[in-house]
């Protein structure tokens, strides 16, 4: 594996990691320990249905439930 692809992995690794606990925090708090870690954090309603691709590996998405804590997202 080269370098690139090898930063590529360990910083999706972190994010996945970091996304697992972050689930039941309020949406600001994860937000900033987000930050905090480096990434490029998104707060998604609970209302958006559908979400476009891209290949932005520092973006975190937070799925937030009706209450504003994050949550779980789930397969689509």
């Amino acid at each position: 594996m080269d370098e690139s692809a090898r930063r590529l992995s360990e910083t999706l690794r972190a994010g996945s990691v970091l996304g697992d606990e972050l689930i039941g925090l309020p949406g600001d708090v994860a937000f900033d320990r987000a930050v905090e870690a480096g990434f490029s954090p998104e707060l998604v309603d609970p209302d958006v249905e559908a979400i476009t691709a891209d290949m932005r590996p520092k973006r975190l998405r937070l799925f937030l439930d009706e209450t504003g804590v994050v949550r779980a997202a789930e397969p689509g």
